[in-house]
């Protein structure tokens, strides 16, 4: 057999392999949220009181708290969200996911020019994401019954610029999400929330945490086209 089947079949090995790790990783977090939410800080500190102190020491004008279904930073409004009826928990895991966010908010504040591109490109991302599997029908409509290529190929690559893009955005949020869980870790120990053993349970999640975002890079890239077009066909068969 030639060298290019083995390659061939060498990468389709790790990428299967490394997918079925990722896969593996998300039902890994789950278990760990699940764990932790059960295991409380040895300081009794809650959310809201973490929060505070945080603020304390890094001092942030006009941040804002919300509560929703889940964690995560607006850098619009400076807004840290957290889950519903969390503000006076003291499990690990609800204080671990709020040093998170507040370490979204950190790197906003210095100023961290990563965050800044993350959002803009998801707020591209809202308007542009349903456009991008029709503009390439569209195109590939044009090329085949079209007496000139030029409009169809251009509308094509416009699909692709698009799906490139939203490619960048899980890209980009991975190194960001990453800085965030580090200052998540340094936050926890200078405010006293957790002891070294706890630390340790942070940072577990939050590494665990992390492999979740590169899997929806990869689900992104493997499987979000084929869901979108049968997403498609089933929208023009009930047509």
């Amino acid at each position: 057999m030639s060298f290019i089947f083995w390659l061939i079949l060498i990468i389709v090995i790790v990428l299967i392999s490394g997918l079925v790790w990722l896969i593996n990783a998300n039902k890994r977090f789950n278990q760990l949220k699940t764990k932790y939410n059960k295991i409380y800080a040895k300081s009794n500190i809650k959310v809201g009181e973490f929060l505070q102190n945080s603020l304390n020491q890094n001092y942030i004008k006009n941040l804002n708290l919300c509560y929703g279904n889940d964690y995560y930073y607006i850098p619009k409004t400076k807004t840290i969200c957290i889950e519903q009826n969390t503000i006076d928990s003291t499990s690990i895991f609800n204080l671990t996911a709020s040093a998170h966010e507040f370490g979204h908010a950190i790197d906003h504040k210095n100023g961290n020019s990563l965050i800044a591109v993350w959002y803009t490109l998801a707020n591209i991302e809202r308007f542009t994401a349903k456009l991008i599997l029709p503009l390439l029908l569209v195109g590939l409509i044009l090329c085949l019954f079209s007496t000139t290529l030029t409009a169809g190929t251009i509308i094509i690559e416009i699909s692709v610029v698009l799906f490139l893009m939203m490619i960048a955005t899980r890209i980009i949020n991975i190194p960001t999400e990453k800085r965030a869980s580090k200052n998540a870790i340094e936050l926890l120990e200078k405010t006293g929330t957790l002891d070294l053993q706890e630390i340790k349970d942070a940072k577990k999640i939050l590494n665990c945490a992390l492999t979740t975002y590169i899997l929806e890079l990869f689900r992104y890239i493997f499987f979000s086209g084929i869901q979108k077009l049968v997403n498609t066909v089933n929208r023009l068969n009930r047509k």
